[in-house]
């Protein structure tokens, strides 16, 4: 528990001692948000439709009328 504290107390004063970063955005780093969202978009959309067809399968199945009687 002490050693949480300690590394908890450690990045607050080193995120609040920080100035100045003098850096700046890439290029390229918009590209890869954007792949990153298209990305994230695509693996929900993979996983409804996983998740839909399952589903249907399930519904089919129990109210599937018995053609043999």
């Amino acid at each position: 528990m002490k050693c949480t504290i300690g590394v908890f107390f450690f990045a607050a004063v080193t995120v609040v001692s920080i100035n100045h970063a003098h850096a700046y955005i890439d290029p390229g780093t918009g590209s890869m948000i954007i792949q990153g969202l298209l990305a994230a978009i695509a693996a929900c959309a993979v996983t409804i439709g996983i998740f839909w067809g399952r589903l249907k399968n399930v519904l089919k199945k129990l109210f599937r009328q018995n053609k043999y009687e």
